[in-house]
């Protein structure tokens, strides 16, 4: 989960960047957009010689996380191809600068920003641009999307929309992901007890107890096996929940988080009792509780556990069978929900080639850069553009590995991952779930602090991190 939880915070670069106006600046004028990007499944073709008299002999910088460090063997080899073929294309040069995953890439901007050396376009999390563009740092890409078919909103998941979008102004075009909440099954032990193993008779909270109760071997707070490994409820988690629950985290308007509400009450109250009540899952605070949920569920030590549709970092054996299963319906619910994020690229504000830069975005987030990278990659993944998953490419990759076909489908489902100052209300709200989750504080008594500090966190101006 690349989305930068948990930046740290830099004082000085944050007054000077603070002493920036908040409100979002208009684009500069759009200089002639280049050609579409050719065949979505075939390989790079020169069929932009327009563009490259256009762009030929500019450099644009690029600031990523995406190495074999952090996604996985192949990815460099699929970043240099994307690079060696945009050149190809189009004649310009392409310089990557390597970040830190999570809020050590926007550390990385702000450090480059301030000393006025920004990158052309950068990578951006859901839960850090909204604030980078409040604080003027992002370039509004509305102009050039309405030139640009390709990068319309209609090429990619409805989810994708809310996090890079302030009103009418688009400042990050989808790219990674997209990646949503829900819960991994060990498709045995289902079937060891007579469940459905991949989870298709869990359709609401009642059934999910009933499923954790029945695959849960203990005795008080020794368990041989979980039913259910719960996890503490971050701002993500508990938005997903809340979808599941036909409710939604912040008001329309987006400007107050709903944290003491019935509904927010209900979720984290039926959490509480996966753990106290109905005893299917440890304690947070239990020593003997698996450090790592996803090789507990592997172990068959867990029969379920609170994960996400990146089943790509799952890394278990050939042999291992396992399912998704988005979050079933609530009391107040009408069907399966989640909670889901796609990251984007932006081009920074003061951009030295920002018509440059957006050309790289529309080649690096297109279907065929996509399926490109892929060949280098072992194990393959999903792109935010929703024309992949019409491609000969994706139904080969389903048909080898026939859990990623769920990844698209739980993109559709409600609703998008919460973003609106995460870092510093996740950071207030955490510890708080924890002791409530935990039996040390009443579940009234707990949101009742948390809203109060959400309030007052939303009160104020946006600080960048």
């Amino acid at each position: 989960m690349l989305h930068g939880r948990s930046p740290l915070t830099r004082s000085l670069t944050r007054r000077r960047l603070m002493d920036r106006s908040l409100g979002t600046a208009g684009a500069a004028g759009v200089a002639g957009l280049l050609a579409a990007c050719g065949g979505q499944s075939q390989a790079p073709q020169a069929g932009s010689r327009g563009a490259g008299l256009a762009l030929k002999d500019q450099k644009v910088t690029f600031l990523h996380w995406w190495t074999d460090g952090i996604i996985g063997p192949g990815m460099n080899d699929g970043m240099e191809w994307t690079k060696s073929a945009f050149k190809t294309r189009t004649g310009a040069d392409i310089e990557y600068v390597d970040g830190r995953a999570g809020g050590g890439l926007n550390e990385k901007f702000l450090a480059m920003t301030t000393a006025g050396t920004p990158p052309d376009a950068t990578f951006m999390s859901v839960v850090i641009g909204r604030d980078d563009y409040d604080a003027g740092l992002l370039k509004n890409l509305t102009p050039y999307i309405a030139k640009t078919p390709d990068l319309g909103d209609k090429e990619f998941f409805d989810s994708a929309k809310k996090f890079r979008a302030k009103g009418n102004e688009t400042f990050g075009i989808p790219t990674m992901g997209p990646e949503s909440l829900g819960f991994m099954v060990n498709s045995g032990l289902f079937n060891a007890v007579g469940l459905e193993p991949q989870g298709k008779d869990i359709k609401t909270w009642d059934d999910l107890t009933r499923a954790a109760q029945k695959t849960t071997k203990a005795t008080g707070q020794d368990f041989q096996q979980i039913g259910l490994l719960a996890a503490n409820l971050n701002l993500a988690w508990l938005a997903a929940w809340l979808y599941s629950n036909g409710a939604t985290i912040t008001t329309a308007d987006e400007t107050k988080y709903l944290l003491d509400a019935p509904a927010t009450r209900e979720v984290v109250q039926y959490c509480a009792d996966i753990i106290n009540k109905h005893q299917v899952s440890p304690k947070l605070d239990n020593p003997t509780r698996p450090a790592n949920a996803r090789q507990a569920l592997i172990a068959g030590q867990a029969a379920i556990i609170y994960d996400s549709s990146s089943i790509g970092l799952l890394n278990a054996p050939p042999d291992f069978r396992f399912w998704f299963l988005p979050l079933p319906k609530g009391p107040r619910g009408s069907g399966f929900a989640s909670s889901t994020w796609t990251n984007f690229v932006s081009v920074a504000k003061d951009s030295k080639t920002p018509d440059a830069a957006v050309e790289w975005i529309r080649w690096f987030t297109s279907v065929e850069a996509h399926i490109g990278r892929m060949k280098f990659r072992p194990v393959k993944g999903a792109s935010p553009r929703v024309k992949l998953y019409e491609t000969p490419e994706w139904k080969q990759w389903v048909q080898e590995n026939p859990v990623l076909g769920f990844i698209p489908e739980a993109a559709k489902l409600p609703g998008p991952y919460p973003y609106l100052r995460y870092n510093r209300i996740d950071a207030e709200l955490t510890p708080i779930m924890r002791s409530i989750l935990n039996g040390a504080t009443g579940v009234n008594e707990g949101l009742a602090d948390a809203q109060k500090k959400a309030d007052l966190i939303m009160s104020e101006p946006v600080r960048v991190q």
